[in-house]
């Protein structure tokens, strides 16, 4: 029974690492992070909080903005975060510590207009990073460390 226990324990632990993000939800109904736990190094994003205001939801966030201070922490795109806003259409990730990008990272966001991915330490592109992104108006890699898109 005891060692039921402790397995219960370490297994629930497990089952929740990931990332927490707390937000801002401004008046254009964007999502400001103003705090992110990433303490375990998992990239997939398990829980949004933050006040919506009356009648508004996740699903009305049209832009999901983090800077700097906010995601220093964070090594690698967050994933599901389509889940908590599945209308996004603009990413704005600046100042992250991310190196690589996976080439089907925004294929979750079908609606994507715009992706500001500036002043973070990506080397490399992935060619097929905007595949299928029939309606994405302006990409901003601007202060990064490109060498060259494969």
């Amino acid at each position: 029974m005891k060692f039921f226990l402790i397995f219960l324990i370490v297994f629930a632990s497990k089952a929740a690492n990931g990332i927490e993000i707390n937000c801002y939800f401004s008046s254009d109904y964007d999502c400001e992070v103003i705090s992110i736990d990433t303490s375990d190094g998992s990239p997939e994003v398990l829980a949004v909080s933050g006040n919506h205001d009356s009648g508004k939801s996740n699903e009305d966030v049209k832009r999901f903005f983090m800077y700097r201070s906010d995601c220093q922490n964070l090594n690698s795109f967050p994933s599901n975060l389509s889940f908590f806003f599945p209308n996004l259409e603009k990413l704005n990730l600046r100042g992250c510590n991310i190196t690589t990008l996976n080439g089907d990272v925004l294929q979750e966001f079908p609606g994507l207009l715009e992706f500001d991915f500036e002043d973070t330490f990506l080397k490399h592109v992935p060619g097929n990073l905007f595949d299928n992104l029939l309606s994405l108006e302006r990409i901003s890699f601007e202060d990064n460390q490109v060498k060259f898109i494969f």
